[in-house]
């Protein structure tokens, strides 16, 4: 279990970080972590993490914001989360999105057929759609990416549920969203670290 928690956590570090060496403004990235990793005692670099093996290898968590972490991870706030809306337990307050801003969305954890593993609840279609609702309702253009790096995580955007929303908003209201999803896997693979 704690080999899972190490490598998901410390990939996304890594991912945020990415951005951030990119150019990427900060204070756009908005970043939900269990983050129970960099100080577990099962954690062989106690305070780091690293998604590299070799002695050159740099701590993924260097420059890089949780804005919500333990508890505050959990079902509620991610839904409020997908869609933007305010969250006043975290360190986001209002967040201010323009029809022309891109939004990407990085999912990574454990998961099944049509879930998300969180620590103390599941996340399934319905869940992604609730969320999205109020975002896509106030916005008539977004740019929406989803990469879900989970087992099985195609499953989540091949039900009809979420298949249906998406016809429904881009077809019988006057709204032009591109939303595009890339998973780690199908409907039916497990996601496998090497």
């Amino acid at each position: 279990m704690f080999n899972g928690a190490y490598r998901h956590q410390a990939d996304t570090y890594r991912a945020v970080q990415l951005l951030i060496y990119s150019g990427f403004p900060k204070d756009h990235i908005f970043y939900m972590s269990p983050d129970n990793a960099i100080d577990s005692l099962d954690n062989p670099t106690l305070g780091y993490l690293f998604t590299e093996p070799d002695c050159n290898a740099r701590d993924v968590t260097y420059n890089v914001t949780v804005n919500y972490s333990g508890s505050q991870v959990n079902k509620t706030n991610f839904k409020r989360f997908i869609g933007f809306r305010n969250i006043s337990n975290g360190n986001i307050i209002d967040i201010h999105i323009t029809e022309n801003d891109t939004i990407i969305y990085y999912i990574v954890g454990h998961g099944d057929t049509g879930t998300i593993y969180m620590k103390d609840s599941y996340i399934y279609y319905d869940d992604i759609i609730e969320g999205m609702e109020k975002l896509l309702y106030s916005h008539h253009y977004l740019h929406i990416y989803f990469f879900i790096d989970t087992c099985k995580a195609g499953s989540l955007f091949s039900h009809d549920s979420f298949s249906q929303f998406v016809y429904l908003q881009r077809f019988n209201q006057s709204f032009e969203h591109d939303i595009n999803v890339i998973s780690a896997t199908n409907a039916t693979y497990n996601s496998y670290a090497m």
